[in-house]
C-alpha cells in the first residue's frame, strides 16, 4: 500500500470517529458571571389564565363600569298586617296576576331571600328572565294558586299533583343498578347497587314510620329487569291524598326539589322534615348528595368534565335550598 493510500485512509478512519458539525464556528466555554443580585428569589412564574377566566374578568368590569339601568335602588322587606311585602324602594311587587305578593310572617328567611334576588339584578330586563328571580316566581305561582283556591278552583293543584306522582314510578332514589358481573367487580371499589340501596334505605325508613306508616312503595329492581313493576292502586291514591294536603306554599316547594332531584321520595322527606314535628336534620346538601348517586360514582371513577358536573352539582343544591325556602316555616 502506497504512503498516499494509508494518508487518504487514516484520514477516512478519523472522520467517521471525530463528531460532525454543520456549522464553521468553533465551540466556545461557558462563562460564568458573578452574582450582583441582592435580596430574596424572585417569585415563581404565574401560569396564564383561562380563556373562560378572562372572559369573566372583562365581563366583570364592562358591569361595574355599567351604569344599572334599573328603576328602584334597594329591595326590602316591609312587614304589614297581612305578611311581608318585598318593596323596590317605595313600590311592592305583584304576582303577574296582580295579586300583591306577600309572604306569610312565619317565612322571614324566604322574604329576605327574595329581596336579595332583586337586589342583584342589574335591569329592569333581568326582571323578565325567570332563571334570575327563581324565589319570585315560586312565590307568585303559590300566591295565585291559593287565590285561585280561594275561589273554588282548584284545576292548578290538581295538574301539580297529576305531574308529581308519576316520578314516583321511576324515582331516582329507587331506580337500582343491576349488580355488577363477578368478573367485573372491583374488591376494593363498592358497586354502584349497594351505593343506591344505602342512599335509599335510611330516606325510605323515615317514610314508612313517619309519614306513610304500612304504605307499600316498590323499587326498581336492575337484577329483576329495567322496567319496575309500578306502584299499587292502594299506594297512588294514599300519595295524591297526602299530596293534597298539603299548602300551597310546601306544595310548590316539593315541586321544585322534584323536579330538580327527579325523586318523589326526597321531596317528600323534606317536607316531613322541615314541616310540623320533623327532626329539621336532613337539609339540602344530603338531599342533593342522595340525588346524585350515580353521577359520584362515574365521575369518581372517570372524572369531572370541567364546567358540567361541577356546575350541576351547584345548580342541584341551588334549586334545592329553593324548595326548601318554600317549605320551612319560623316558629
Amino acid at each position: 500500500m502506497s504512503s498516499t493510500t494509508r494518508l487518504l485512509s487514516r484520514r477516512l478512519l478519523l472522520a467517521r470517529a471525530l463528531p460532525r458539525y454543520i456549522h464553521t464556528t468553533p465551540p466556545a466555554q461557558a462563562v460564568a458571571l458573578p452574582i450582583t443580585a441582592h435580596g430574596p428569589p424572585p417569585s415563581a412564574p404565574i401560569p396564564a389564565a383561562s380563556p373562560l377566566a378572562e372572559h369573566r374578568a372583562r365581563h366583570k368590569v364592562a358591569a361595574a363600569a355599567t351604569k344599572p339601568l334599573r328603576f328602584w335602588k334597594e329591595a326590602h322587606v316591609v312587614e304589614t298586617a297581612d305578611g311581608l311585602a318585598i318593596h323596590l324602594d317605595k313600590r311592592a311587587l305583584k304576582t303577574p296576576l296582580k295579586a300583591p305578593l306577600l309572604v306569610p310572617k312565619s317565612k322571614r328567611l324566604l322574604a329576605a331571600a327574595i329581596a336579595l334576588e332583586w337586589s342583584h339584578l342589574r335591569s329592569s330586563a333581568d326582571a323578565t328572565k325567570s332563571h334570575r328571580i327563581p324565589l319570585t316566581q315560586m312565590t307568585s305561582r303559590a300566591i295565585d294558586m291559593a287565590r285561585a283556591e280561594a275561589g273554588g278552583d282548584f284545576s292548578t293543584r290538581q295538574a301539580t299533583v297529576k305531574n308529581l306522582i308519576r316520578y314516583l314510578d321511576t324515582d331516582t332514589v329507587l331506580c337500582w343498578a343491576p349488580t355488577t358481573p363477578e368478573h367485573m367487580q372491583d374488591p376494593g371499589r363498592p358497586q354502584l347497587r349497594d351505593l343506591q340501596i344505602g342512599a335509599a334505605r335510611p330516606i325510605m325508613e323515615y317514610l314508612s314510620t313517619r309519614v306513610w306508616p304500612g304504605l307499600e312503595i316498590r323499587a326498581v329492581d336492575g337484577d329483576q329487569g329495567l322496567t319496575g313493576p309500578g306502584q299499587p292502586k292502594e299506594t297512588r291514591e294514599a300519595l295524591i291524598a297526602w299530596l293534597n294536603g298539603l299548602d300551597v306554599w310546601a306544595l310548590v316547594g316539593f315541586e321544585r326539589i322534584v323536579h330538580a332531584t327527579k325523586s318523589f321520595v326526597i321531596g317528600a322527606r323534606m317536607v316531613a322534615e322541615w314541616r310540623g314535628t320533623g327532626d329539621q336534620t336532613w337539609g339540602v346538601e344530603k338531599a342533593a348528595k342522595a340525588a346524585s348517586i350515580e353521577v359520584s360514582y362515574q365521575t369518581s371513577q372517570w372524572g369531572e368534565v370541567e364546567d358540567t358536573h361541577d356546575v350541576e352539582k351547584e345548580d342541584v343544591e341551588r334549586q334545592v335550598g329553593a324548595g326548601w325556602l318554600m317549605i320551612v316555616e319560623e316558629p
